[in-house]
């Protein structure tokens, strides 16, 4: 058998649960953006002529005017000298920084573990985000073989030594996600077009936005998170 990456993120979750505990979904999160009134995506403030309400006071951020700030077309900050947002898989989206979200992000996270990759996991009634060990998420790159080599001896690209066993990344609890506290759960994306994100909401109108990366994923996850929370159909 060859493998040339490291586990998925199912296996690399089951590396943290409990013995027996069922894992509903896992998903690699690379990257964070914020879309926070009054900052750009970094989390910094912007200058007042450019500060602008992405979450309404009302309705939260599943609502079409921020949805339009998220996916474009609306009042967007991101990336430097305006070229447009750079490719993140999620987005902390709230009305400030005070909001429920970035203080569920803003977290200490467990030393020496790698917060640009997360790692959320749904299993039974819990919505936990792990992270990965740095030694792990940036591995010293292996040497690879020449043209040569693989003209001569192809098999051999990518093979384990023998007896190697496949790379589980070492991954810790960074936060949990309380599924009381979710107020809308569901999936997300321009329109007119398929949705492959999931959108998390809190009371407060703040939440996560995830990308699934394809429209079934998205709503798998966003079905069985609400099936969780107890909600159905």
């Amino acid at each position: 058998m060859t493998v040339s990456e490291s586990l998925g993120a199912a296996l690399t979750a089951r590396q943290w649960c409990a013995p027996g505990t069922p894992i509903l979904w896992a998903s690699w999160q690379v990257g964070t953006s914020y879309r926070v009134a009054g900052h750009d995506e970094f989390g910094r403030p912007l200058p007042k002529k450019k500060r602008g309400s992405i979450v309404g006071a009302v309705g939260g951020f599943l609502g079409d005017a921020a949805l339009t700030a998220v996916f474009g077309g609306g009042d967007d900050h991101s990336g430097a000298g305006g070229r447009g947002a750079f490719k993140v898989d999620m987005h902390v989206v709230g009305p400030s920084m005070d909001c429920t979200s970035v203080q569920m992000y803003w977290q200490e996270f467990p030393h020496e573990y790698d917060s640009s990759r997360k790692l959320w996991v749904l299993t039974p009634g819990q919505l936990t985000v792990l992270l990965p060990h740095r030694e792990d998420s940036t591995p010293e790159p292996k040497p690879q073989p020449g043209w040569r080599e693989l003209l001569h001896k192809p098999e051999e690209f990518g093979r384990n030594e023998p007896g190697e066993h496949i790379q589980a990344w070492r991954v810790a609890p960074w936060f949990e996600v309380p599924l009381n506290d979710i107020s809308k759960c569901q999936t997300i994306g321009p329109k007119r077009r398929p949705h492959r994100h999931l959108g998390l909401e809190f009371a407060d109108g703040s939440g996560f936005l995830l990308d699934a990366h394809t429209p079934r994923s998205a709503q798998i996850m966003a079905d069985t998170v609400n099936d969780q929370r107890g909600i159905r159909g």
